[in-house]
């Protein structure tokens, strides 16, 4: 098993068979070149998975699955941590329209964006990470280990 980055995951998980690939995702092949490979993959498809106001990185181990279908890769206890660079809160229709109400709470929630965001954030987050790696293993379910790293051998 190894501890894994949620972006460096995303970058081999989406480097494998071109058949199941977006097109901007391109394999790679095991070798000495595999870890920068998976680098350039990453940098490619992060656009893809991020914004730029919030940053979420889970690490989690991967381990290999046999089932019927054949060897898959599963992710198991994942921890993540994240980072808000600023929040802008933006409500509509704040007490029945009342303009004034809404300038002063949008003024208090903006002003103390970081306060709110540190009450707010945690429950939220922690759903997308569940939401992530539950996407990801229902991925790695349908899709062989074979199919995802070209060269790779099942270990005895």
């Amino acid at each position: 098993m190894i501890v894994i980055s949620f972006v460096l995951l995303v970058a081999i998980a989406c480097s494998g068979n071109g058949d199941i690939l977006p097109s901007y995702i391109k394999p790679c092949t095991l070798g000495d070149g595999f870890a920068n490979c998976v680098k350039e993959q990453m940098i490619t498809s992060l656009p893809y998975f991020t914004k730029d106001n919030i940053k979420v990185e889970i690490k989690s181990k991967l381990t290999h699955v046999n089932d019927a279908k054949g060897e898959h890769f599963k992710l198991v206890t994942p921890n993540y941590n994240y980072q808000i660079e600023k929040t802008t809160f933006a409500f509509k229709n704040l007490f029945n329209g009342n303009k004034q109400l809404a300038d002063a709470t949008h003024e208090f929630a903006n002003q103390n964006w970081q306060q709110l965001m540190d009450d707010l954030a945690p429950p939220v987050i922690k759903q997308i990470v569940r939401t992530c790696v539950k996407a990801i293993n229902k991925f790695f379910n349908k899709v062989t280990i074979d199919q995802i790293v070209l060269g790779y051998k099942p270990v005895d």
